[in-house]
């Protein structure tokens, strides 16, 4: 909502998860000016990276809470709905995890988001995609420059002896610098 209302970044701006059985990922797609990419996609980061750093407050994560049961019982109306959601449930183990599904959200806590947060929400871990308009000049920057840009809004840090990273063909490692595995807070540099 912030980079909707506030800082008119965005036109619409939606977030979401796929998870399988062994594997699974978060994504957030927006629509926008394609001239306005660049400091979306900083926002946004930076957006993720306060979720490490400053707990969801209560009242907001019961209204996150509220609209996951109700979304989960509207998706249940017709036979076919009820179906899907009891073969999502049995590729996990056992359709009659259904029942257990809104216990284990209604007992999130703030510390268990900002704990996954800190797990999950990372840079090195992150893929950007961007669709522009066949009008519009495709701009190419590197991962550098996007951490670059990155230092300017976000107050960040380094890791004092960051992990090899896997090689982006798959094999073996490659080196990691210290710009690659960052930890970022939110404040002015």
């Amino acid at each position: 909502q912030k980079l909707r209302s506030e800082k008119q970044l965005v036109n619409d701006i939606a977030a979401g998860t796929e998870y399988y059985r062994d594997t699974g990922f978060f994504w957030i797609t927006a629509r926008l000016d394609g001239k306005q990419i660049w400091d979306a996609e900083v926002n946004i980061l930076s957006e993720l990276n306060r979720l490490k750093e400053i707990p969801v407050s209560e009242k907001k994560l019961q209204r996150i809470k509220n609209k996951i049961e109700t979304n989960h019982f509207l998706a249940q109306q017709t036979t076919l709905e009820q179906a899907r959601r009891l073969s999502f449930f049995e590729q996990y183990g056992d359709y009659k995890m259904v029942r257990q599904y809104l216990r284990g959200i209604r007992s999130v806590e703030p510390s268990d988001i900002q704990k996954a947060a800190k797990k999950y929400f990372n840079i090195d871990q992150c893929s950007l995609f961007e669709y522009l308009s066949q009008r519009q000049k495709a701009h190419a920057y590197s991962p550098q420059q996007m951490i670059s840009k990155l230092k300017t809004q976000v107050k960040v840090s380094f890791q004092e002896t960051p992990p090899p990273l896997p090689s982006p063909l798959g094999t073996g490692t490659r080196p990691v610098d210290e710009e690659t595995q960052i930890k970022r807070s939110i404040g002015k540099p």
